[in-house]
């Protein structure tokens, strides 16, 4: 938010950065909503012409593996199929 009010616009590396930082700081303060605010990060790469890369959607998802609630591996599933099927690997099952 700040860059953008600056004028500086980030470009995928820095929100996929941001995504990662986000997501290993939610988890370890134990907030079961990490992969919600992880969408909400895609969703703003979205809103800024960015699309996410394999990258990012392998952030998202390892983060939803990793909290294991039925519900953050719902929202890691769709994302999984959200991406391209050429990012689709074997780090993001």
């Amino acid at each position: 938010r700040l860059m953008r009010e600056g004028g500086v616009r980030p470009d995928v590396v820095t929100y996929t950065a941001l995504l990662d930082t986000c997501l290993n700081s939610l988890r370890a303060a134990g907030d079961d909503e990490c992969v919600r605010h992880g969408r909400s990060v895609l969703d703003m790469m979205r809103e800024d012409g960015i699309e996410p890369n394999t990258v990012s959607y392998t952030a998202l998802i390892n983060a939803a593996k990793l909290q294991g609630s039925p519900r953050a591996v719902q929202l890691g599933y769709e994302t999984y199929l959200e991406m391209p099927p050429d990012s689709r690997n074997l780090r993001t099952v």
